[in-house]
């Protein structure tokens, strides 16, 4: 499973790409001890607010992209 960790921050505004909503980070879960959060990022959803909750930014079953920045603090990122 691929790391993505470090990938959003709190505040981002990030894209699901298998249903078009758009969502905001709201709570970033730090990895214990080395190891890595399966679903790292508690976003809150504005389309499907019934599916806020912790997500990953890689597909569970093919690890290809969910998630991409759509904005956030550092714009340059």
């Amino acid at each position: 499973m691929m790391d993505d960790t470090t990938d959003f921050e709190i505040g981002d505004h990030v894209l699901y790409l298998l249903d078009g909503d758009i969502g905001v980070v709201t709570d970033v879960a730090l990895p214990v001890l080395g190891g890595v959060c399966k679903e790292p990022y508690y976003v809150e959803w504005y389309i499907d607010p019934q599916a806020n909750g912790w997500h990953s930014a890689f597909h569970s079953e093919s690890e290809s992209r969910v998630m991409v920045l759509l904005g956030g603090q550092r714009e340059t990122r």
